[in-house]
């Protein structure tokens, strides 16, 4: 498992049967609207699969990008749409091609480690028809008086 994952685990006190069962789990860990790390990215890849943060989503893979952003919910949809669409800074994308199954879970976890400020990520997934992905995303913030 990445170091950086590992110590942040130590640091938010999760238990160790907890990161035991994390280690088979693709993690992309964003601190703070960084994405700092993301694990098993050579294996997805050797399985078709892209699990990257947005931001080099964008970069390496526009196309996909520009076909499905905003195609489920428009910033039309609501004000928190809108919202969201204006000012998300990263995130988590995942694109599971036609037919494949995604070899293991995949999971995003946003952390917010800065006093008043808000969190703006926005997570893309596409599985292609016939395909197959589990993920689980979380966040959390210290607790705060």
């Amino acid at each position: 498992m990445d170091p950086k994952l590992l110590e942040t685990y130590e640091k938010l006190g999760v238990p160790l049967h907890e990161r035991a069962r994390l280690a088979g789990v693709a993690v992309d860990a964003v601190f703070d609207s960084v994405s700092v790390a993301t694990t098993f990215k050579q294996r997805l890849h050797d399985a078709g699969v892209i699990f990257c943060p947005f931001s080099e989503a964008v970069t390496d893979h526009p196309e996909l990008i520009e076909r499905y952003l905003g195609s489920v919910v428009p910033y039309s949809d609501n004000f928190f749409a809108a919202l969201n669409s204006a000012v998300f800074s990263d995130g988590s994308f995942v694109y599971v091609p036609k037919g494949v199954r995604c070899p293991m879970e995949l999971s995003t976890y946003f952390r917010i480690n800065a006093a008043k400020t808000g969190q703006f990520e926005r997570t893309l997934i596409i599985a292609d028809e016939g395909a197959s992905v589990s993920y689980l995303e979380g966040c959390s913030a210290p607790q705060r008086d």
